[in-house]
């Protein structure tokens, strides 16, 4: 239903900083349940929430390029989050009876590795995962932010000289109206970061952020496979170990990637070494996740079918397993190696030629 932007109208409105975006949210919910709610059975409200948030209206870095960190992007994600209970409990009076359908939340994450096994950089992982899919995952299945992320950013609010938490607090009514609103967990997954321990944060007054906020070191090793993007690093691993903590965390519910794709800079093909190869790796290992960690995952969805807009990044970064001429008024489409790969995939469940293939 939504994907990081709104009409201009309602950003001029304050957005997703207005409080009046979880009614208008509602209503337009509403207005596609009733137009396409025979046909679809699967609804996701918000996908991405953090980088709506986050990036919107914190760092700015994406629309509606609001720099507020610390502040607005956490009401942001009240609203969003209060948005999407409300919507979720219109569908379950309104709707669900009659199209059967399930309503869900896509978050983006990146796993978290510890630095080392000493208690403080795997505690520092920990935080990373509860400030970054915990932010809105604890919130859709228990009703209210984690408590590492009431308790610090209360802590530095008070330090930086604000009368009270920069994290807006759930009433108890809002409580019950998000507390369980997701009937599967979906995550988008990328790649992997480390964290470890670090000295806290100096307290500037009245100028917080969330890195701050969470007070760890994030880095990814030299050593790890890079992409054409900074933060981009091939980490297969880490896709088996966040599907398997979003398991463990929210007691075993059924789990769907929503995305999970390669970039590059969309001048590649012959591509069976690079996003052929990313996306045998990180099946491979979510299928230990399934098979060998008991996590109940059903889905899998690849991005991106065909090549498209990257948003800041515009057309110089693709993730297609078909390549699109967007200087051609045609758009011809140009099929990479690496789609004959996942047509193999999809329609032989095989990762490996169909005649090395085990049950």
């Amino acid at each position: 239903m939504h994907h990081w932007d709104i009409p201009t109208v309602l950003e001029d409105l304050g957005g997703f900083t207005n409080p009046e975006m979880q009614e208008w949210f509602v209503d337009y919910a509403r207005f596609l349940f009733e137009i396409y709610g025979d046909d679809v059975k699967e609804w996701i409200t918000f996908n991405e929430p953090k980088q709506t948030c986050e990036r919107g209206y914190g760092t700015g870095a994406l629309a509606p390029n609001i720099v507020s960190p610390g502040i607005k992007d956490y009401i942001c994600g009240h609203n969003l989050i209060i948005a999407h209970g409300k919507a979720y409990r219109m569908y379950e009076q309104e709707f669900k009876n009659k199209q059967n359908g399930r309503v869900t939340m896509v978050i983006d994450s990146n796993w978290f590795e510890p630095a080392s096994d000493i208690p403080e950089d795997v505690e520092a992982a920990e935080r990373n995962l509860l400030f970054t899919y915990g932010w809105f995952g604890h919130p859709v299945n228990f009703g209210d932010y984690p408590e590492i992320m009431k308790e610090r950013i209360a802590s530095r609010s008070q330090l930086e000289g604000f009368e009270s938490s920069r994290l807006p607090t759930f009433t108890e009514e809002e409580k019950q109206i998000i507390n369980g609103t997701v009937d599967y967990m979906c995550v988008n997954i990328y790649t992997s970061s480390m964290a470890s321990a670090s000295a806290e944060p100096v307290i500037k007054p009245l100028n917080p952020d969330r890195d701050s906020d969470i007070g760890t070191n994030v880095f990814q090793p030299d050593d790890w496979e890079p992409t054409v993007t900074s933060w981009f690093k091939v980490v297969p691993w880490g896709s088996r170990k966040l599907v398997k903590w979003i398991s463990d965390t929210y007691g075993h519910p059924e789990i769907m990637v929503t995305e999970n794709g390669y970039h590059d800079n969309g001048t590649v093909i012959h591509d069976m070494d690079t996003r052929g190869r990313y996306h045998k790796l990180y099946l491979s290992n979510l299928q230990d996740a399934l098979y060998k960690d008991g996590v109940n995952l059903t889905g899998y969805m690849a991005w991106a079918l065909t090549d498209d807009f990257e948003w800041q990044y515009g057309y110089n970064i693709q993730l297609g397993f078909y390549q699109v001429n967007f200087t051609d008024p045609e758009r011809p489409r140009t099929p990479k190696d690496s789609s004959e790969y996942y047509r193999h995939v999809v329609t032989t469940g095989c990762l490996v030629p169909e005649e090395e293939c085990v049950d």
